[in-house]
């Protein structure tokens, strides 16, 4: 596996894993926030913390508002639009045959009973296709080519989860950018990180795109107010020196610049995590 190559893991995930606390005296209050998508949604950090996720952290704050919430979080790393439909070629199991199909169980078995629903999925797409392992370059041509797809596929999602769910508020997101932290890498890194900025710019704006056209709210990650992806201006001190804003955020949220034996790993902090974690409750109606 290259040194950019997002993490897989083989798992069995079903319905029964939920997070949360609910004793006898609150059963009947029980209602669940479900969370789809790929490794950010399973909250995969290479050291091996995979509780401390956007959707973990969601759930806890949101608990105080929703007495009785407990999470269903069906994420698998290495999970692609098409593998989360079909579950072919997914990295992990689920009971019902893909991780779309475990959700529409859930959520039909549970109507009445679901809080909210978040999905986060397109970035393995692009990557497992357009990501050079070697150097580490996202050509925008490629991501021109390879987003269409992805976002019928997303579209489909986003309908059967309607479906399945009506009336209960969905949201997706766009994602964070990783590789800005090349900035920090030698003399060709602000070349490079600018590169694969302008790839990750079109893969966000197919997938926010889509979440709209689907109905469906958008936590935009990616927006000035979380990791700034787009922001090459003005400069933040870091223990790598004065970076532009986006790239310091890339650095201090992601493990991508953090160094060996982790780095370079293109998945949030704990912290980071929290960022996204903020994007979703500022638009979740709850």
């Amino acid at each position: 596996m290259s040194r950019f190559a997002t993490a897989v893991v083989t798992t069995v995930l079903c319905t029964a894993a939920v997070a949360g606390t609910a004793g006898p005296a609150a059963a009947e209050s029980t209602t669940y926030y479900v969370s789809l998508g790929d490794s950010a949604a399973a909250g995969f950090q290479p050291n091996g913390h995979m509780d401390r996720g956007y959707a973990d952290q969601l759930a806890h704050r949101l608990r105080s508002r929703i007495p009785g919430l407990r999470l269903v979080k069906l994420g698998c790393p290495g999970e692609t639009a098409d593998s989360l439909i079909t579950g072919f070629h997914s990295p992990c199991s689920y009971p019902s045959g893909s991780q779309l199909a475990e959700a529409i169980d859930f959520l039909q078995e549970h109507a009445g009973d679901i809080s909210f629903i978040t999905i986060n999925v397109g970035s393995n797409d692009l990557l497992n296709v357009c990501l050079d392992e070697e150097t580490g370059r996202i050509p925008a041509a490629c991501a021109q080519r390879t987003m269409p797809p992805v976002q019928a596929d997303l579209a489909k999602i986003i309908d059967a989860v309607h479906s399945a769910a009506p009336g209960v508020p969905i949201a997706g997101m766009s994602y964070w950018d990783p590789f800005l932290g090349f900035w920090i890498q030698g003399p060709d890194g602000p070349a490079l990180a600018r590169g694969d900025s302008r790839a990750m710019r079109i893969m966000n704006a197919a997938l926010v795109d889509t979440y709209e056209a689907g109905g469906t709210l958008v936590a935009d990650v990616a927006a000035p107010e979380y990791f700034d992806t787009a922001n090459f201006t003005g400069s933040i001190e870091s223990r790598w020196g004065p970076l532009p804003i986006n790239v310091a955020n890339a650095c201090r949220w992601t493990w991508f610049c953090k160094g060996p034996p982790l780095a370079p790993d293109p998945h949030p902090t704990t912290v980071g995590y929290g960022i996204i974690a903020d994007a979703f409750e500022a638009v979740l109606p709850v």
